[in-house]
């Protein structure tokens, strides 16, 4: 739907994973949706009247905090976070199509971008899927993009060990 409306998004979580990492069951499906500063309303008006709520105050919460929780047709939890930083931008920008299946194509974000999703995120599934994703893209890394971006991410969170992970599974990777 949202290709087809030419809106541009990426899928950055569980279901990335399957493409970039060792493969896992996922419950939701993560992505992230550009909307425009100031179409964020339109948009999430526009989502509500397709897909239900996940939780009473959705349309405040997805205005205040830029994550649209609404469930698929099929009852899959979505998280849409409404991209606006350059980061995102850029990550939108890099991501690509992938066959999950014959004609069915999503679009997933990088490799290197999903690393940066899961090293800010930091919760012990997703520093598992760091090493997942670097022991299964090894060598085909930009190494050095991802230390920038979470470089620039650990300025502003003020977290010097934010790559630790990262660091660690290229250490073990190697």
């Amino acid at each position: 739907a949202l290709a087809s409306a030419n809106i541009p998004y990426e899928l950055i979580g569980g279901l990335a994973v399957q493409r970039w990492g060792e493969p896992r069951v996922t419950q939701d499906v993560d992505l992230t949706v550009l909307v425009g500063l100031g179409d964020e309303a339109r948009f999430v008006d526009s989502v509500l009247g397709r897909f239900p709520g996940r939780r009473p105050d959705v349309r405040r919460f997805a205005l205040t905090y830029r994550v649209l929780l609404v469930r698929a047709s099929a009852g899959v939890p979505l998280d849409m976070a409404l991209g606006s930083t350059q980061f995102e931008i850029e990550s939108v920008d890099r991501s690509s199509s992938w066959e999950i299946e014959p004609g069915r194509v999503i679009r997933t974000c990088s490799a290197e971008d999903l690393l940066v999703h899961k090293l800010i995120a930091g919760r012990p599934r997703d520093v598992a899927d760091v090493e997942s994703i670097v022991v299964r893209q090894f060598g085909r890394l930009h190494v050095d993009r991802v230390r920038r971006v979470v470089a620039a991410f650990a300025e502003l969170k003020e977290d010097a060990e934010l790559g630790r992970s990262f660091e660690n599974a290229l250490t073990k990777a190697e």
